[in-house]
């Protein structure tokens, strides 16, 4: 997965369940790939069963605020999925903070912070150090818990998730500096998963698809607004349930596709999600 920031080749790798079906076809599943996934411990049937935990993203774009800010890295930039920016307070040293409202209390199951190294200048020949660092929750932002101690942390995890042992309902989450490994400490994934109130999304039933006459490789959809959506995510794929692409959007309803195969009928359906769950679309057909 490309970045390119610090260098044209900075990337991450992605590991996501791939497998075969009745056909003998080989296809790989990324729908909501970057969200938690229950490990496979034996035999599935992937077209029937899924390793989705059904734990929906709780932080996007929510109120946050920090200990400090350098300039052109505020605290927003930790909310916004993008790994290409990211929040840095002013220094490494103990006691940095960063808080999230979440806007509600919700079923917290579980976190992840992306690190974002902010000026830390390590060579090949430098010995890593971990990040450490407490994270604290609370339901009314005055009485808090402690979530995931990590103090005496002496693992190397830049991008690290934590399961909570249960679900904890939480209006609130801080996350307190200890130490950083050098530089500044630099979040650019504050994700928050569980189960938030309220319906899950209307269901989008009306897509628009446009096969370039000239090129049918590319494909432009459009499609109204589902209310309550945080997000969709839309499949697609040359038979009838067997939508083995997919594309996840945020605060957007359109999407341009290349690299479709020339003058074959596709199939497409968007899913509309939000932080209570996702809600099926209705699949259509493209020429």
């Amino acid at each position: 997965m490309r970045i390119s920031v610090r260098h044209m080749f900075e990337r991450r790798l992605g590991l996501f369940p791939a497998f075969f079906d009745a056909n003998g076809n080989l296809y790989c599943n990324t729908s909501f790939g970057d969200y938690p996934q229950n490990a496979v411990t034996g035999k599935m049937d992937f077209e029937k069963e899924s390793i989705f935990t059904g734990w929906m993203l709780l932080s996007y774009k929510k109120k946050v605020q920090a200990s400090s800010s350098l300039a052109g890295h505020q605290p927003e930039l930790a909310v916004n999925e993008d790994v290409r920016n990211w929040w840095s307070a002013a220094s490494g040293k103990k006691g940095e903070w960063f808080l999230m409202d979440l806007g509600h209390i919700a079923a917290v199951h579980a976190v992840q912070i992306n690190f974002a190294d902010q000026d830390a200048k390590l060579s090949d020949t430098d010995k890593v150090l971990p990040y450490k660092y407490i994270m604290e929750g609370s339901k009314d932002g005055k009485h808090w818990e402690m979530l995931i101690d990590k103090s005496k942390n002496n693992a190397d995890q830049v991008h690290d998730y934590t399961q909570l042992t249960a679900a904890k309902s939480l209006r609130y989450l801080k996350i307190t500096c200890v130490s950083v490994p050098a530089g500044k400490f630099s979040i650019s994934g504050f994700r928050v998963f569980g189960k938030g109130p309220g319906p899950m999304p209307s269901a989008v039933t009306k897509v628009e698809i446009k096969r370039e006459k000239s090129d049918s490789r590319t494909a432009r959809l459009s499609w109204p607004t589902s209310a309550s959506a945080t997000g969709y995510v839309v499949h697609y794929g040359v038979a009838p349930g067997k939508l083995y692409n997919s594309v996840m959007l945020y605060d957007q309803q359109s999407l341009k596709l290349n690299g479709l195969n020339n003058g074959v009928p596709y199939y497409f359906r968007i899913d509309a999600f939000n932080e209570a769950g996702v809600q099926k679309g209705k699949e259509k057909q493209s020429f």
